[in-house]
């Protein structure tokens, strides 16, 4: 695998936060919300004043959504560079994960070929001992794959004492067989 002549090094993040300053005229805005709200803490209803209760509430309600619709567009307006942010840390990420996701194709591949090359010089090896010994087919099929086969930092060497151990197990039971 070869990467040209560069060197990777460190990815480098720089960052510059600058909060956002969001501001009402919170306090005039609450002062008047109170007196407002002063005025209805002990209203009686009667026939006479039901209509125009029902009004004040309307226009206490509209009051309400001015201050909502203000609230949501402020803060929308607040959150456009988070999404941009947002936006553009995505886009860079998947590109270094496409850029791993192609590396890790190529070294399944690399490693499957190993195993695969690997796992042909022991049989030729463990079939080439078979046949030096004299094993029949019934004593050979009693051999156990070793689980190290599937690790490609196991060594062939290691693998081959493992076969090596067992086929010398497997001469001795057919001494005795033979005898």
């Amino acid at each position: 695998y070869k990467r040209g002549n560069k060197i990777m090094n460190e990815l480098q993040i720089t960052e510059q936060i600058v909060a956002p300053v969001l501001a009402l005229n919170f306090d005039e805005l609450e002062a008047q919300a109170k007196q407002i709200a002063d005025t209805y803490t002990s209203v009686a209803i009667t026939d006479d004043t039901y209509m125009s209760a029902k009004a004040d509430a309307k226009k206490l309600a509209g009051y309400v959504n001015d201050i909502e619709k203000k609230r949501k567009a402020i803060k929308s307006q607040a959150e456009a560079p988070i999404k941009e942010f947002d936006k553009r840390c995505k886009a860079i990420e998947q590109i270094l994960t496409d850029a791993k996701t192609a590396i890790e194709g190529v070294t399944v591949k690399y490693d499957d070929d190993r195993r695969k090359e690997r796992q042909d010089k022991i049989q030729k090896y463990v079939d080439d001992q078979i046949s030096k010994i004299g094993l029949d087919q019934k004593f050979a099929s009693r051999l156990v794959r070793p689980a190290a086969m599937d690790n490609l930092s196991a060594t062939l060497k290691s693998i081959k004492e493992d076969y090596d151990t067992q086929i010398a197990v497997l001469k001795q039971q057919l001494k005795k067989v033979r005898s």
